[in-house]
């Protein structure tokens, strides 16, 4: 047997105790940690998010899912795809959940599109009582939509 110490966030320090010849971990199992055939461990420090968007008027709700929230925000704000949240102008990030692998956020927010519109607005409340814009708290600023503006416009994206 050996250990490999990792450290994955401030918070989190892990011990895998692996054992010679077998790819599977004895003793911790972290999404973010895969074991492979030959010993050595893969760590995906990536980070997902599912996160919920509204018009001014707070009346249409989205909920996506990212590896990129200030980037995907950003892309909503400044109506550089077509579909819900520019047809109904959604450019208001009300909430929002960071996950550690695609599945978890892919599963939660699944369920969270299955929610009553009342359970989906209790939810924002207990992290959001204001129903305030938490965009500039991500980092999005006026900046980076103009700049996303020019970026799909000069591609030709849309």
């Amino acid at each position: 047997m050996f250990s490999i110490c990792v450290v994955l966030d401030p918070e989190t320090l892990v011990t895998l105790n692996l054992f010679q010849g077998q790819d599977d971990v004895r003793e911790y199992k972290d999404d973010r940690i895969e074991v492979t055939k030959n010993g050595n461990a893969k760590i995906n420090m990536n980070q997902y998010y599912v996160y919920i968007m509204t018009n001014y008027s707070r009346r249409s709700l989205y909920i996506g899912m990212t590896n990129d929230l200030v980037m995907r925000v950003a892309e909503h704000k400044a109506h550089v795809n077509s579909g819900f949240t520019a047809k109904y102008d959604c450019k208001v990030l009300l909430y929002y959940e960071e996950f550690p692998s695609a599945g978890q956020a892919i599963a939660r927010e699944k369920q969270l599109k299955n929610w009553h519109r009342e359970w989906k607005i209790n939810l924002i409340k207990e992290q959001n009582p204001d129903l305030a814009d938490l965009s500039e708290t991500i980092g999005v600023t006026q900046e980076i939509v103009e700049g996303m503006r020019h970026e799909y416009a000069t591609r030709g994206c849309r």
